[in-house]
């Protein structure tokens, strides 16, 4: 019980015994009173009775007395009245109709009544003598206490309910420093040191708020110091720092990236700016550049709608990674995109004629690095020797040898999905080899017209680009509700998840242990891309009370701190950074988890294929890894790695 219900209580009680001691008070005191004016009545009235039989003849009584005697019973005070005459012996007896008290009977209990009875002897006019005998009723003073108590009790439930208010308003106050420094305690203890409280006047506790916030000041400087230390340090080592796009290393870990997580199939478009020593040497390095910022430009303009990853992988050659959509799509940006460099001579920032050459493909799943970017410089070359500003593009075939149109396509999925003909696989999160799941982290398959399995590769980036994901996501999540796990699934959602209210709906109704059950991921690049939207949706499962997790940490070009103000359940390191094949990789990695656990917010790593990899992340501080690792059977084989050489100049 909270401190201001402790003192609303005590002033309740405290206010309910002061009124229960002045009632009891009070009613006895009247009792008293009522008492003497009860007996005061019945002498009164004995007074006046005896002076009417006395000033009345014997004989005359047998006439007048009934009549004397029920007119002197209409006092309420009175029980009854009893005439004794002594010659002849007779008695006349008279007694109120009131047989028992208004009052219930705990109060009468609680508050007795004796009676009172008064004796006279009476001489009448002609000599006779009778004895007059009058007792008081106590049902009379006990009627009246009682409506008395009923009066005094409304007034006093008033005076406090009165009291009461005033003193929730008093006690609300007062506390309310209090309450300021409970709200910055469970900030704290839940690590969010976002919150700050205002100062209180009072001197005692505004001490106590003060060295809270200053807390909470010191830790979250720490973290933000923290966040702007991996800040320098990833645009040191992923940008290249004359363009600000990204390093050729880092590229090339975003490709073996891709390639090794395996989930969506990727193409790789390179444009390579020709006779650049010649342009550099025979007009000057403010020339050559302005043609470098003017294709990046270009490309970053032409493949905008496929969320780039934009590299530059030498002096004068630069890498576009995008996810592999339909291939008439990309051939018509790879076409307008070269349009536009040759239109750079004509504007003035290309010296020659002879602007660049573009050449394009689809990464397969046996590629690497290094074999993928010696394919790309043989099609770079054969596209020299054809001609100036040139262009190639090739795309992978389907396995059933058949090539749809977007619209064949997007019917083909909608109906996969209604039909709910997918297969769900999933990879085992664990905090080390052979050990309980953390949670499975599932993902879709989807079945063509022949029952065969498509591969992520072709059916993702469709998915994406008509705007099915929510459509999807539905039906992973049923299917994986339908299904027994022994650990939470974690269910990665797309962008229009996000937006669809349908999905949030179906969140909405999960039930209890459906919800214990579901771990939302939302990758980092949704957050770059639509801030607002992903906080708005996180309050949502906050409120739902549904665990969520950052996926794909790094990979997108914001600062750490975004962290903080998610705080999310878990993070997921991008494959990219999971590489573990050089030190400042790692040495970023253990910055991440350094920076992340001051929150006491667990990192995971991802793509963990090997022993080796696996013990250089785990000195880096990672609190679980995902990957083949786990699930040795399912391996996916792949070519050993060489390292990638630059494309020739």
């Amino acid at each position: 019980m909270s401190l201001q219900r402790q003192l609303l209580a005590l002033v309740w009680i405290i206010g309910l015994m002061c009124f229960g001691l002045m009632l009891f008070v009070n009613l006895s005191t009247m009792q008293g009173k009522l008492n003497e004016q009860q007996q005061q009545t019945v002498a009164q009235v004995e007074q006046m009775t005896r002076l009417s039989l006395e000033a009345q003849s014997q004989r005359q009584l047998t006439q007048t007395l009934p009549r004397l005697l029920e007119q002197a019973l209409k006092n309420p005070t009175l029980h009854s009245i009893t005439v004794t005459l002594f010659s002849p012996q007779s008695t006349l007896i008279e007694r109120n109709a009131q047989a028992r008290s208004r009052a219930p009977h705990w109060f009468t209990k609680a508050f007795p009544v004796e009676q009172n009875t008064l004796e006279e002897t009476v001489f009448f006019s002609d000599g006779g003598q009778a004895n007059l005998r009058l007792v008081s009723s106590e049902f009379y003073v006990q009627d009246q206490l009682w409506i008395l108590f009923k009066r005094l009790v409304l007034i006093y439930l008033l005076a406090v309910v009165m009291i009461g208010a005033v003193a929730s308003m008093v006690v609300g106050k007062l506390i309310r420093p209090l309450a300021a420094i409970e709200k910055q305690a469970k900030a704290i203890e839940r690590k969010d040191f976002t919150v700050r409280s205002p100062v209180p006047k009072t001197r005692e506790l505004g001490r106590a708020v003060s060295a809270l916030n200053h807390m909470s000041d010191i830790i979250y400087k720490r973290f933000k110091d923290n966040a702007r230390q991996l800040q320098s340090l990833k645009t040191q080592i992923q940008q290249d720092p004359e363009t600000g796009v990204f390093s050729r290393r880092f590229t090339l870990q975003q490709i073996e990236g891709r390639i090794a997580e395996g989930r969506q199939q990727y193409a790789l478009i390179v444009l390579r700016l020709t006779h650049a020593s010649q342009v550099r040497r025979s007009y000057g390095f403010p020339i050559w550049s302005e043609m470098v910022k003017a294709s990046i430009s270009i490309l970053e303009s032409s493949f905008k709608a496929f969320q780039p990853t934009l590299g530059r992988i030498s002096e004068h050659e630069f890498a576009v990674l995008i996810p592999a959509v339909l291939p008439a799509d990309i051939h018509q940006q790879i076409r307008a995109c070269n349009q536009q460099m040759k239109q750079l001579h004509g504007k003035g920032i290309a010296p020659t004629p002879e602007v660049c050459t573009i050449a394009g493909c689809v990464i397969q799943p046996q590629d690497n690095a290094s074999t993928l970017l010696t394919r790309i410089d043989n099609m770079l070359r054969q596209t020299e020797s054809e001609g100036m500003n040139g262009y190639i593009w090739r795309a992978n075939v389907e396995p059933s040898g058949m090539m749809r149109t977007g619209q064949e396509w997007v019917a083909l999925l909608k109906d996969r999905i209604r039909r709910k003909a997918l297969v769900i696989e999933r990879q085992t999160l664990v905090n080390s080899v052979g050990g309980n799941p953390i949670h499975y982290e599932v993902y879709a398959r989807l079945n063509d017209e022949v029952d065969q399995q498509m591969s992520a590769g072709n059916f993702l980036p469709v998915i994406e680009q008509f705007n099915l994901g929510a459509e999807l996501d539905l039906a992973v999540l049923e299917t994986a509700l339908a299904q027994d796990f022994d650990a939470p699934v974690s269910i990665n959602v797309s962008l229009a998840s996000i937006h669809d209210t349908m999905f949030v709906s179906r969140l909405a109704g999960l039930s209890s242990e459906q919800r214990k059950k579901v771990v939302i991921e939302i990758p980092e690049t949704h957050y770059q891309r639509e801030p607002k939207a992903v906080q708005a949706f996180v309050k949502i499962l906050r409120s739902l009370g549904i665990e969520f997790g950052m996926d794909n940490l790094g990979n997108a070009k914001i600062k750490l701190d975004y962290i903080a103000k998610l705080r999310p359940n878990y993070v997921k390191l991008s494959p990219a950074l999971c590489q573990a094949k050089d030190q400042e990789s790692l040495h970023m990695v253990t910055i991440i988890c350094n920076t992340v656990h001051n929150l006491e917010i667990p990192v995971y790593a991802t793509v963990v294929e090997s022993q080796q990899q696996l013990l250089q992340l785990h000195e880096t501080g990672i609190d679980g890894f995902l990957g083949y690792i786990n699930n040795p059977g399912n391996q996916m084989k792949t070519p050993s790695q060489p390292q990638a050489q630059p494309l020739a100049d």
